[in-house]
């Protein structure tokens, strides 16, 4: 861990004072008191980090979405199969948003003692979601296979679908 990286909390904590006229003795302080004001109160924020740890203000902003804040959330990674599992049964009925949508809702119901970066959650049930409808889209080619076919055109086709069958087997770990 980098010097600036282990005074992130800290140059965050100088803002926020400053805001707030508190003084910070945690990072947990400085993260509660940053989910609780609103975007008019954080304008400034990431030029003001940025200037006190010396590093781009897009480092600053990214640093703090994709890792500082996560220490602060439980991890959904044990849960992820179910996660997945829910998906694919949502995506019987539902659309893509309103499946995601459902499955971190009844997650996070099942799991109320917990605190998940739902933010995560979705960019992961995204991920799974494209790997199924890519799976799907490969499975409706299966089906589309001309019976009229020459043989000779059929075994050609068939040697593709054969890969695409395997590839669809994996992704649904059948095998």
């Amino acid at each position: 861990m980098t010097v600036w990286q282990q005074n992130f909390g800290h140059a965050i904590g100088q803002f926020l004072q400053t805001k707030t006229n508190s003084v910070y003795e945690s990072d947990e302080d400085v993260w509660n008191t940053m989910i609780s004001l609103n975007d008019k109160d954080k304008r400034g924020l990431w030029i003001s980090v940025a200037q006190l740890l010396d590093i781009p203000k897009k480092q600053a902003h990214d640093y703090y979405h994709n890792t500082w804040q996560k220490k602060f959330y439980d991890s959904f990674s044990p849960y992820k199969e179910q996660m997945k599992q829910q998906l694919i049964d949502n995506l019987n009925t539902m659309n893509v948003p309103e499946a995601i949508q459902t499955v971190i809702k009844q997650l996070q119901n099942m799991y109320s003692q917990k605190r998940f970066y739902t933010h995560e959650m979705y960019q992961v049930l995204y991920g799974i979601a494209k790997k199924i409808k890519k799976v799907d889209d490969e499975s409706f080619m299966i089906k589309q296979i001309p019976e009229s076919d020459s043989r000779e055109n059929f075994e050609q086709k068939l040697s593709i679908y054969d890969v695409i069958a395997y590839q669809m087997c994996i992704n649904y770990n059948l095998m």
